[in-house]
């Protein structure tokens, strides 16, 4: 048959018919009911298969479209750029030479496109395709989930329609395209490129694979791989969200709008294209900085604490402690001119979850004139001058009732002589602080009762006891203990200054003096505590003091104290000193007080880091820096804030590593670290911006801001003028794993001037004379798991004078939030997640929180809390204070999960699981920060739990074995430090 001219139509039941078309003959359709094969020059365009019989049909070297009936059919395309449709049946498809076109049909369709770069369309899990390598470049569109068969050489794998689809590629390198549904998209083996969006969850497999992530529309991204594997977005604008746990593995977390990139933290992120989590960034001398701006900043970024009306200087000290068991952290800013005079006052605001404050300009603003007793209390001083309020601090768990307690210094008090000092114990509890005055809830100090707090009273008139205040469990009996600054005190010598550690206890917190219960230092007694005496006349130790977390690993928390006015480096370059924790035997007696004499100061009970320059003031400010490099010890942070190494009195502040022991070297029988050759195994300068910034002013731990796993610290440098002449700074400087800073002379320095935003972030005042940057802390106030920063301004005058402010900058991304689980009351309440990442918190009562399976934050809050995280999914966990349980029924490495991701939990569970098993360090174990006290029956206090079955398993590193207890019908392994115990692994669990 040969049509000639014009588009012919062939019916062909007969296999040896023939048709014969030429090139431009028009577009012709051959219609076959048998097999049958064309010749293969013809120009024929269309072969239709009809009828219901199973037939083969093989076209021309030219380009056919070959349609397949209901049956199973063999299509054959021979050469040209054919395309070939299977319908019903179970066709075979064989493209042959030329760029074909394959399309499957409903049946489970064998599909082979020959050379040139064929394109497959797939709608079964049934079809097959087979190409051979080097025969082009050819994709497989996808309307089905399917798997890639071995060996087969397809370069693409792309998704079509909305459906959620399950996509795997084989050995080879293949590109994976997913859809708009929630795809599953896994290459297999080979160097694999993969494209994915909002609700995929992708798999590389082996190989270097790519990971290429367009953001837009709601969901989640899962990405999992290894250290070979990269991911990179398409779009900028993603912010890093912390680190997570998901299933026990460490996962990096990314968010955009409503959408959360969630990548196993092996993977390369650094093509991941981020926008500045923290404010805008700033150019400033040629440097990029990252900068949230005060003036400015809005209610997804934090909220403000204005003064008093008719007081000064709000936010002379900050602090933040959970001091009504909600689970939230609460906020305590000092006001030494307030309580309508120079008394002072210091005022608590409670944290929470939702917005905090009126909406005042665009900023969100919590006024202290009008603070209601839903929002907060006031504790107001005794008496004119006393500066009540000049420190603060959380006090921990002082009387073991299960609530934070707050200490407030007032170093002008009278009550030992004029300005002899005391400083302020305020319990923390469920409720009823103080009573109605002028609509706010006022604790007034001068009829302090016992079951709301306690006076420590300065030794002598002029000591000052108060300027600085601070709490650790030193002894580690379970329960706070207190940190007093009397920076006056002349023990030592004129001026030469004390610091006074109190112990906690259940009880009996001094004598009845008036009303009050006052310890009053002059008779403190070994029981109640011992004095940390200064080493030389004009040092005034005591100016500045602080817990110093467990610098030296040995399971007790440590004492950081300041004398900036010590001379050993120079004049007036000032000495810190750390003392190291233990169960007893603090100093010597004299007089009836045990007696640490810096003077005499032993190796064994800790050492000095001595100033770099005369008049740099080091120790000005000290904190703990937390475990900044995450090496496992406690870090310190000393503040010089006159040091010239950035311009006149630009101010640095050291950050000096803690380790297990070498600090230093022998000086006269003292170990000191001489910050003039601080090497890069010992720690690092952060060094001022401008001259006259006073950068160091204040420092404090900030906790984990970004969420990476690695505690921040946060400095204040108050005459900053950025915002303004002196409106102040504060600079969050990360932490992390990768060294600090570059070397100058020997010392690793990071320059503020050209702080990037991977290095941290900058806090500018909002208006010329603020003094931003006067205090710093840190707590997570609105429970999403990030810590949030705290910074006063004392002479800030949005309330008029300089009432000041007290900031309250928010940790991880802008606007980032989890919603949270309700039903959390005063009870005791059991809170069910989904498998979304939510907050659980369990506020006041003995509480069970039980996670869906999202990355959850858990605060179990006051109460004896069980958080049940299943397999191991979780952001953030913080039992709280009373005995809280872990349980989990996944395997889990805990030397893989950030250290700062659990704490407060005394006991982990894993009975009744089948067959766990556990991984742990030493400083996972103590990271637990387990407080429990009497464990087990013993006198063995802050001891993790660890309970399960005979088909359980324990690997234990750092640790040693330390004998044995039996309690409650069983038997306990006990494992030790040195030689505090601070585990206590069921018999039953097998130690690998």
């Amino acid at each position: 048959m040969s049509g000639g001219a014009g588009d012919d139509v062939y019916i062909v039941d007969d296999a040896g018919d023939t048709v014969t078309e030429a090139v431009g003959g028009g577009t012709d359709r051959v219609q076959v009911s048998v097999t049958w094969a064309a010749d293969v020059s013809a120009e024929i365009e269309k072969i239709l298969s009809r009828g219901l019989a199973a037939i083969d049909i093989t076209g021309s070297d030219t380009a056919n479209v070959i349609v397949a009936n209901d049956a199973a059919n063999v299509l054959s395309g021979l050469g040209g750029a054919d395309r070939l449709n299977a319908k019903g049946g179970d066709d075979t498809l064989l493209g042959g030479d030329g760029d074909d076109t394959l399309i499957g049909g409903t049946g489970a369709d064998a599909m082979t496109g020959g050379a040139g770069d064929d394109i497959y369309y797939v709608d079964d899990a049934g079809d097959t395709v087979v190409e051979v390598s080097g025969e082009g470049t050819d994709s497989v569109r996808l309307t089905a989930s399917w798997t890639l068969g071995a060996g087969q050489a397809v370069e693409q794998l792309i998704a079509r329609g909305s459906a959620a689809l399950d996509i795997t590629g084989n050995e080879l390198a293949n590109e994976l395209f997913g859809n708009a549904g929630a795809n599953v998209l896994t290459g297999g083996g080979g160097d694999d490129t993969i494209h994915a969006g909002a609700g995929d969850t992708v798999d590389g497999g082996s190989g270097a694979d790519s990971i290429i992530v367009t953001g837009g529309g709601l969901g989640q991204i899962r990405v999992t791989g290894d250290s070979a594997d990269n991911l990179s977005t398409t779009d900028a604008g993603w912010q890093a969200a912390g680190t997570v746990v998901l299933d026990g593995t460490s996962v990096e977390r990314f968010v955009k709008g409503g959408v959360t990139l969630l990548v196993d933290a092996a993977v390369d992120t650094s093509g991941v294209q981020t926008a500045a989590m923290f404010g805008a960034t700033v150019t400033t001398a040629g440097f990029d900085r990252q900068v949230v701006d005060t003036t400015t900043f809005g209610a997804d970024r934090g909220f403000i604490i204005q003064g008093v009306t008719g007081t000064t200087q709000s936010g002379a000290s900050v602090a933040a402690a959970d001091v009504n068991g909600d689970g939230f952290d609460d906020i305590v800013t000092g006001i030494v001119g307030g309580g309508g005079g120079t008394e002072g006052e210091a005022d608590i605001v409670f944290g929470g979850a939702g917005v905090m404050g009126n909406d005042v300009g665009g900023r969100q603003v919590v006024n202290l004139t009008t603070l209601s007793a839903a929002q907060g209390f006031a504790v107001r001083g005794g008496a004119f001058l006393d500066l009540f309020g000049y420190s603060s601090a959380s006090a921990g768990d002082v009387n073991g009732d299960g609530y934070t307690d707050v200490i407030v210094g007032a170093p002008g008090g009278d009550d030992a002589g004029g300005d002899a000092g005391e400083a302020y114990v305020l319990f923390g509890g469920a409720g009823g602080f103080g009573t109605d005055v002028g609509g706010r809830q006022v604790i007034n100090t001068t009829t302090l009762t016992a079951a709301q707090g306690f006076i420590i009273q300065a030794d002598s008139a002029g000591d000052g006891a108060g300027w600085s205040v601070s709490a650790a469990d030193v002894n580690r009996d379970g329960f706070s203990d207190l940190i007093v600054g009397a920076r006056g005190g002349d023990d030592g010598g004129s001026n030469a200054g004390e610091v006074y550690v109190v112990f906690g206890g259940a009880g009996g917190f001094g004598t009845d003096v008036g009303g009050r219960q006052v310890i009053d230092l002059t008779n403190l007694s070994a029981a109640q505590g011992f004095i940390i005496q200064g080493d030389s006349a004009g040092d005034l130790l005591g100016r500045s003091a602080s817990s110093a977390g467990d610098v030296n690993g040995d399971g007790f928390q440590d004492i950081l104290v300041g004398a900036p006015y010590g001379s050993d480096g120079g004049s007036q370059a000032g000495e810190a000193y750390v003392i190291f924790g233990g169960a007893g035997g603090f100093g010597t007696d004299v007089g009836g007080r045990q007696v640490i004499d810096l003077t005499n100061f032993t190796a064994a009970q800790g050492f000095i880091i001595q100033g770099d320059s005369g008049g740099d003031r080091a120790s000005w400010s000290i904190s703990s820096a937390g475990d900044i490099n995450g090496d496992g010890f406690a870090d310190v942070a000393v503040g010089a804030r006159y040091g010239d190494d950035g311009g006149t009195n630009a101010g640095e502040v050291y950050v000096v590593f803690g380790g297990a022991g070498g600090f230093g070297t022998d000086v006269g029988g003292r170990q000191v670290i001489d910050l003039t050759g601080l090497s890069a195994a010992q720690g690092f300068v952060i060094q001022g911006d401008t001259g006259s910034d006073l950068a160091g002013s204040s420092v404090a731990a900030a906790g984990d801001v970004n969420g990476d796993g690695f505690a921040d610290i946060i400095l204040g440098a108050i005459n900053g003028g950025d915002g303004g002449s002196q409106a102040g700074e504060a600079y969050v400087l990360f932490g992390g794993s990768d060294g600090f800073g570059i070397d100058v002379g020997g010392r690793r320095v990071i320059d503020l001037t050209s702080l990037s935003a991977d290095l941290g972030f900058i806090i500018q005042g909002d208006t010329t004379g603020d003094s931003l940057g006067t205090d710093v802390g840190a707590g997570d106030v609105n429970g999403d798991g990030f810590s949030d920063v705290i910074v006063g301004a004392k002479n800030g005058d949005d309330g008029g004078g300089t009432v000041g402010e007290t900031y309250v900058i928010y940790g991880g991304p802008a606007g980032f939030s989890l919603a949270q689980v309700a039903g959390a009351t005063d009870g005791d309440d059991t809170l069910t997640g989904t498998a979304a990442a939510e907050r659980l918190i369990g506020g006041r009562g003995n509480d069970t929180l039980v996670g869906g399976g999202g990355a959850d934050v858990f605060v179990g809050g006051a109460g004896n809390d069980t958080i049940d995280v299943g397999t191991g999914n979780f952001f953030r966990i913080d039992g709280g204070l009373g005995d809280d349980t872990l349980l989990t029924t996944g395997n889990l490495d805990f030397t893989l999960i950030d250290d700062v991701a659990i704490k407060g939990i005394e006991t982990i569970d894993i009975t009744g699981n089948g067959a766990q098993a556990l991984v742990l360090d030493r400083s996972d174990v103590l990271a637990f920060e387990a407080d429990n006290r009497d464990v087990l029956g013993t006198t063995h206090d802050g001891v993790l739990i660890l309970a399960g079955d005979a088909t359980d398993s324990v690997t234990l590193t750092g640790l040693t074995a330390a004998g044995s207890v039996s309690f409650g019908g069983g038997d306990w392994n006990l494992y030790a430090v040195g030689s505090v115990v601070v585990l206590a692994v069921d018999s039953d669990i097998t130690l690998v």
